[in-house]
């Protein structure tokens, strides 16, 4: 596919400046001519001013502190490490309250390794909870409005659309700088 644009299109438009540079890598890479490229970037797809007018309903977002893990359950992601973190801090509280770790999104590719973990360390009993059957943007917008924070520790991303949400909710998104997230973030 992708030699099949650079050698027919006239302009790609890419989501950050980060995926921009994966393309011309690649195209170097391969010999493929490389088209015009735009970035476009891309705004939160969820802000508390989206909810405006609509009907609010007394906020349960958790029952206890949490930070927040919006996306997809996938290797990439990095939901084992965050998990790996959360069960360290539990090791070391010596009495300290530790927050849950709430994990948004569906199981994707490569979550296997995670699932495993999460099920030896006795899932909720490890603080981490997953909630994998789908939240609406009435849930997900109070569950960000209600977090401590956000965690967002991927690898690769396009753009790392849960980092802009964070921001635009206000909370402190605790992310790496791989690929796209500080364009995210900016």
């Amino acid at each position: 596919y992708l030699s099949l644009l650079a050698n027919c299109g006239a302009l790609v438009v890419a989501n950050s400046q980060a995926t921009a540079n994966e393309l011309r890598s690649y195209t170097q890479e391969q010999g493929f001519p490389m088209p015009a490229v735009s970035v476009s970037g891309l705004p939160p797809g969820l802000t508390p001013q989206a909810l405006e007018g609509q009907p609010q309903q007394q906020s349960e977002a958790w029952p206890r502190p949490y930070v927040l893990f919006v996306g997809t359950i996938e290797e990439r992601k990095r939901h084992l490490d965050a998990l790996r973190a959360w069960q360290m801090l539990h090791g070391e509280s010596s009495g300290t309250v530790i927050p849950d770790l709430v994990c948004v999104g569906r199981w994707g590719w490569g979550c296997q390794a995670f699932q495993d973990a999460w099920d030896e360390a006795g899932r909720e009993a490890s603080g981490v909870y997953v909630l994998s059957e789908g939240v609406d943007d009435s849930r997900l917008a109070d569950l960000y409005a209600n977090a401590l924070a956000t965690i967002y520790p991927s690898r690769l991303e396009g753009w790392g659309l849960p980092v802009s949400e964070s921001l635009a909710f206000g909370k402190l998104p605790i992310t790496t700088d791989a690929s796209s997230l500080p364009e995210a973030g900016a």
